[in-house]
């Protein structure tokens, strides 16, 4: 244990933010559990039996449910809560400058969580090239589907099934006609970017500001976003 980080930068990040799988907080709950049993055990043993043992069995099942996925659960209802409380995200702020977005792709890359940055571009591409009211063709559209959503696609997306399978009505359009090319032009044309950004945005914002919570704790991130904040009060920021 670092016990010089834990001054620098705080027992919260040390528990939560350094550690994505919650192992810190599961060994020291479990610690806790231990003396719990054994103080139940040597309770018992004495035959003494008192509201103290009733306490501690309560004890004994909140820490050993907290172990069992509460904390995990517990922390991501705070984040779910904290980011309905903002209108708009900081990250998406930040997205809007360039070297950001550098940064944040080499860091999804080392957390093999790329495919998120890059349905992002894919997206920004998109409205770019199509605006955000442009149709986005079928062959355009497959190529998206490749990419992202089919089964061991190079950057599949780890979205709910809801979304995936709003993402595949778009391409109910595409096959109905059959009978003339007429009727495959007609059709040819019926999704719009912000169809697509409407299905799959929250979402990926979503996964991307898992990423984000984590980033915001290196000290990469802390380099940057001093020379940023520098940068941004002389109006120097280019995005």
């Amino acid at each position: 244990m670092n016990w010089k980080q834990i001054r620098e930068n705080g027992v919260k990040k040390f528990l939560l933010w350094d550690d994505v799988y919650n192992i810190r907080i599961d060994l020291m709950l479990m610690s806790i559990l231990l003396v719990l049993v054994i103080s139940i055990v040597i309770l018992f043993a004495l035959d003494v039996y008192n509201h103290s043992i009733k306490v501690l069995l309560w004890l004994s099942y909140l820490v050993f449910t907290l172990i069992c996925g509460g904390s995990t659960f517990i922390k991501e209802l705070v984040i779910a809560i904290r980011k309905d409380r903002s209108p708009k995200s900081e990250l998406e702020k930040l997205l809007e400058n360039h070297s950001f977005r550098q940064l944040f792709k080499e860091y999804s890359t080392k957390e093999l969580s790329l495919e998120n940055f890059m349905f992002y571009e894919k997206l920004r591409e998109l409205v770019s090239k199509y605006g955000m009211n442009g149709f986005i063709p079928h062959e355009t559209l497959q190529q998206v589907e490749n990419q992202f959503f089919k089964q061991d696609s190079p950057y599949e997306l780890n979205i709910p099934s809801r979304t995936r399978k709003l993402f595949y009505a778009l391409f109910e359009n595409y096959e109905k006609p059959d009978s003339s090319s007429a009727e495959l032009i007609e059709y040819a044309n019926t999704t719009k970017v912000s169809d697509l950004y409407t299905i799959i945005y929250n979402d990926l914002l979503t996964n991307m500001s898992d990423t984000q919570s984590r980033l915001i704790e290196t000290d990469v991130f802390q380099n940057w976003y001093a020379v940023f904040t520098i940068q941004r009060k002389q109006s120097v920021i280019i995005v």
